[in-house]
């Protein structure tokens, strides 16, 4: 459903009742835009759906900027007017506050309605080549999330109507678990969407991502009364998740899946999740829920992954190695290539991020041959790589 409505939610009626349903959140960060959608996400949606579950996205960053810059500019309006001077000066924000006010509500409400128009919706381009606007659009949408996320941690939360939306819409899709994806931080928005479902759904929650394989288990529990969750999931969820899902959708709770901690009070039961064996076929990410046209860029950028690890696994900087997985574990060039021709047919994109921890000359050479030996056209793409022998 790409590039139509953003009303992701399904209801229980039109969903097939044989199947059991998982909202899946995808990640926020109000502070930050980002071009493309969560690949973690799609990997998760592709790997429930090979399970025969029903999975249900509720999108980010386009849902969020979405009600910002239309529905949503009375009560970012209203936020902002309640800050006080005092806050607004302290309030970090790339566009002043107070400069937005001293221009009242109807100058703001035209100027964002036609932000969104000319970046998101129309995506002029002489509008992305120019800049001016579309790093504004940048400063505008890193200004309202900025307000929202002082709300969010400063003050009272229950009544945003941003997070009733999101609650809505999750409820409305009537699933046997709800999941979140967090990256390198927890965000006080769905922090907030988890309080507020607790409180109107006994739906057991799980949350999970990129950061929980560095967090010490013995401080879950703490962990899990501060985020609102049931579950946390180490690791890569793609592998174990759908047993989850499925035993949940059964009245059950299947003990000793690897990677799966059940959060009870104060106890923690799970097992972790330590140099697991990766999986034999890999399928492929599932884009068909998100919004891909409603990314602040000229054409689609869809992220794939080619490989797990790092060859090198010694820079100082860097705390990827460290994680859950300690050895480096490639997909075959020819299933990466697979993936690459599905995505540019399906989802009619040409453009493609590997988000690997590097990609090694070698690798990078292999797949350039291997789009050359099968004549795959008009596919860019662009990654991470150690500079060394190979890319000299």
């Amino acid at each position: 459903m790409s590039g139509d409505s953003l009303n992701f939610s399904r209801t229980a009626s039109n969903r097939i009742e044989t199947r059991p349903t998982f909202v899946l959140v995808e990640p926020v960060d109000l502070k930050s835009v980002v071009d493309m959608p969560s690949l973690a996400c799609a990997i998760l949606l592709g790997a429930c759906s090979s399970e025969d579950i029903d999975p249900v996205l509720i999108p980010g960053q386009t849902r969020i900027h979405d009600y910002l810059f239309s529905e949503g500019l009375p009560e970012v309006w209203a936020l902002m007017d309640r800050l006080g001077e005092d806050v607004i000066k302290e309030l970090d924000t790339p566009i002043a506050i107070s400069t937005i006010l001293e221009r009242g509500y109807s100058a703001f409400e035209v100027e964002m309605t036609g932000l969104y128009q000319d970046i998101i919706l129309d995506k002029h381009t002489q509008i992305y080549i120019g800049g001016d606007r579309l790093e504004y659009f940048f400063s505008a949408a890193e200004t309202m999330g900025g307000v929202y996320h002082y709300y969010l941690t400063h003050r009272e939360t229950e009544s945003l109507a941003l997070v009733d939306l999101y609650v809505d819409e999750i409820l409305e899709a009537d699933p046997c678990l709800i999941g979140f994806s967090v990256f390198s931080s927890f965000d006080p928005l769905t922090r907030a969407i988890r309080k507020k479902l607790k409180s109107r759904s006994e739906t057991p929650i799980i949350v999970g991502g990129a950061l929980l394989p560095y967090l010490p288990v013995q401080d879950f529990a703490r962990l899990a009364e501060r985020e609102q969750t049931d579950y946390l999931c180490v690791g890569m969820a793609e592998q174990y998740l759908p047993s989850l899902i499925n035993s949940i959708s059964n009245g059950q709770y299947e003990q000793g899946i690897p990677g799966v901690f059940r959060i009870t009070g104060e106890e923690v039961s799970g097992l972790p999740l330590l140099n697991a064996p990766m999986p034999d076929t890999h399928n492929y990410p599932d884009y068909s829920q998100f919004d891909l046209d409603r990314y602040p860029t000229l054409t689609r950028i869809l992220p794939v992954i080619t490989a797990y690890g790092c060859t090198w696994s010694r820079c100082a900087f860097c705390s990827h190695h460290k994680g859950y997985l300690k050895s480096f574990h490639a997909i075959p060039i020819e299933h990466v290539v697979d993936t690459l021709l599905h995505l540019q047919r399906r989802y009619r994109c040409n453009h493609f991020a590997i988000h690997d921890e590097e990609l090694p000359p070698g690798r990078a050479q292999q797949m350039s041959i291997e789009l050359l030996d099968r004549k795959v056209e008009n596919v860019r793409f662009y990654a991470y790589g150690r500079l060394g022998k190979g890319y000299d």
